[in-house]
């Protein structure tokens, strides 16, 4: 069964989009702070860091994972 990935989930306050390549610039502003990766093992400290790890979440959710 392949689970429908790009639904757009809409409430009264917050809208959920698919994550896409086209909102990177927006995820890295989101996640570029050092504290939101001081705990784990990924190594987060340029554009290119986040742009790797977003193109791979979004190839995965576009192979169904």
């Amino acid at each position: 069964m392949k689970i429908n990935t790009n639904l757009v989930l809409e409430g009264n306050v917050i809208t959920l989009v698919p994550l896409e390549m086209k909102y990177k610039e927006q995820v890295y502003e989101a996640i570029k702070s050092p504290d939101v990766w001081k705990y784990t093992w990924r190594e987060v400290k340029t554009f290119d860091d986040i742009e790797q790890i977003l193109s791979i979440a979004v190839q995965s959710k576009n192979d169904g994972k």
